[in-house]
């Protein structure tokens, strides 16, 4: 389980994010635990869609879902319930767009942009 948490704290390190739209807004694209996409409900079978899309965001320290999309990998990783979906009607979040807190708002908003990559 520890290996499993640790796995999805690395979430942030680990997944494609993305500026969205609007100053509080993230989006986290193809999250994944250990390679394999997160499913869409927070336990087994229960609490899919957008109250998985909550769960998901609340998990990582932001305020609510907005906005998402799935897929059907054929293999999924239920957090809430550390386990794995296997089958076609397992579905995964492609991305999650996350509504930060005011500080998480003003914190990405001051930070510095990152310079270009070298050229050589």
């Amino acid at each position: 389980m520890f290996r499993k948490v640790f796995g999805i704290l690395a979430l942030a390190a680990a997944s494609a994010w993305t500026a969205a739209a609007t100053a509080n807004e993230i989006r986290i694209d193809n999250p994944a635990v250990d390679g394999v996409p997160v499913d869409w409900c927070e336990a087994y079978g229960k609490g899919c869609g957008w109250t998985g899309a909550h769960a998901f965001c609340h998990d990582r320290g932001y305020e609510r879902a907005l906005r998402f999309s799935v897929f059907n990998p054929g293999r999924t990783y239920v957090v809430g319930s550390d386990r794995y979906c296997t089958g076609p009607g397992c579905t995964a979040f492609h991305s999650v767009t996350c509504r930060m807190t005011p500080g998480q708002a003003a914190a990405a908003v001051s930070r510095p942009a990152a310079p270009p990559p070298p050229t050589s």
